[in-house]
């Protein structure tokens, strides 16, 4: 059943991490806590594109920046290959565990998630939460249970990248703090007023750690029409059982239809066949397995 509301605890206001955060910083993050495809236990689809779609004075660099800080901060988890993100705090403050059926809903959709860094995390928070309350209802549920014997990731432990607003704004948005604060462009306009836009990450050209994760990060772009399905494509779909020749059409028009931008087309498609439903291993007539059709294989890059 797909959420019809979002319980937002009104105690986040006296958490200081939070109010903490960059105005815009806060709003992304209720964004997605309030986003109609958020699963049962906190994931939603990670596509910077669509979420500054939904602001018409942001841009995707923009939910970049402000996701990366929140990351930063231990708010959310991002995996750019799955194309996922978890707000990590969210099973805990929703109250999923209190509640038998819904405790079952949050091993589904957990199993759903294809990140191992997600999957790792969620598991650490979950035996978190058992070590404070392990008399929980949602704990009975043996799909939860077989969670706790998981391997688990402590966010802490994993590489994230750099905080783009390391300062922490006691007056309101950069007033006292002089040339510190990072440098803000006005984008021309007719209007009296002017809006600053989202500040840029300072750039430091003598710097030799500068932000690795952002320089890394390759630009979204539409599928290429020369793009084909990779060996591992083919075996990751022989296991699942999928017609890869059926899903590389159905992926190309939900592609085209939705105008959709990606970084890594190789590691969306892979997501795309996870998430495929199999079909029946062998044909009605013949016997013959499907998956003897053997479609040109492009190379590895």
């Amino acid at each position: 059943m797909a959420r019809t509301h979002a319980l937002i605890n009104v105690t986040i206001w006296q958490d200081d991490d939070f109010r903490n955060l960059p105005a815009l910083a806060k709003q992304l993050y209720l964004d997605m806590w309030t986003h109609p495809a958020l699963s049962y236990c906190g994931v939603v689809d990670w596509r910077p594109g669509r979420f500054a779609a939904q602001h018409p004075d942001l841009s995707t660099d923009d939910i970049q920046v402000l996701a990366n800080c929140l990351e930063a901060r231990l708010f959310i988890v991002t995996d750019d290959e799955s194309e996922e993100v978890l707000i990590r705090s969210w099973v805990r403050w929703d109250g999923l565990l209190k509640q038998p059926r819904l405790a079952a809903s949050y091993a589904n959709a957990f199993a759903a998630v294809t990140s191992k860094d997600i999957r790792g995390v969620l598991v650490h928070e979950l035996v978190k939460m058992h070590e404070a309350d392990s008399a929980m209802v949602g704990f009975a549920k043996p799909q939860v249970a077989q969670m706790l014997k998981m391997t688990e990731i402590d966010p802490h432990a994993r590489s994230l990248p750099k905080d783009p607003f390391p300062l922490v704004f006691p007056h309101g948005f950069g007033q006292g703090l002089g040339e510190t604060l990072p440098k803000v462009s006005v984008p021309p306009t007719t209007a009296t007023a002017t809006t600053p836009s989202l500040p840029a990450v300072p750039a430091d050209s003598k710097a030799d750690d500068e932000d690795e994760v952002t320089s890394r990060r390759k630009p979204e772009i539409a599928l290429p029409a020369s793009w084909a399905p990779t060996a591992k494509h083919y075996e990751l779909a022989t296991e699942r059982h999928v017609d890869i020749a059926e899903q590389v059409q159905f992926f190309r028009n939900h592609a085209d239809t939705n105008d959709r931008r990606c970084r890594s087309w190789d590691a969306a498609f892979r997501t795309w066949l996870t998430k495929s439903t199999p079909k029946p291993t062998t044909t009605p007539r013949t016997g013959s397995s499907i998956w003897d059709r053997k479609p040109p294989v492009r190379s590895a890059s």
